[in-house]
């Protein structure tokens, strides 16, 4: 629980920008051919929400990985990893993050947090990271995104 609580201070931003005190380092799906091969690991999952509203074609499902050391402040926590991909179709949208496993530490909290953007406008968030990767979490995630409010 304490992880979760956390971890809400860092779903706060939306677009692009990385929440306050989210450093942006790291493996993104942009630099990822530097990375050794041997060393690529995925967060896998699913993205969705219960309104019944069609997403556009453009629609832009983003996904990151964050690193929240060992707990420090709500909202500190570094970018280890971002996956940007069109929807490509309604919910539930599945999707495959990967990252560098050698910067993963474990004793280190880690959580993913998902949002879906349309035309840079942030469209629907998470409340909460999914903790992840280790002190007994999985590499899996399951979001249901909440609609964004016009101030976030």
């Amino acid at each position: 629980m304490a992880l979760a609580a956390l971890m809400v201070a860092a779903c706060a931003a939306g677009g692009d920008r990385p929440a306050p005190g989210v450093a942006v380092v790291g493996a993104t799906e942009e630099s990822l051919a530097a990375i050794d091969a041997r060393n690529v690991a995925y967060v896998t999952g699913t993205v969705s929400y219960p309104q019944r509203i069609a997403l556009p074609k453009d629609a832009v499902v983003v996904v990151d990985l964050i690193d929240f050391g060992g707990g420090g402040s709500a909202g500190a926590g570094t970018l280890i990893a971002r996956k940007r991909f069109v929807a490509g179709g309604q919910v539930p949208i599945n999707f495959e993050l990967p990252y560098d496993r050698t910067r993963v530490v474990p004793s280190q909290a880690y959580g993913v947090r998902a949002r879906i953007l349309v035309d840079g406008a942030l469209w629907f968030l998470d409340d909460r990271a999914v903790a992840v990767l280790t002190r007994g979490s999985p590499a899996t995630a399951e979001f249901v995104l909440r609609p964004a409010r016009a101030s976030e």
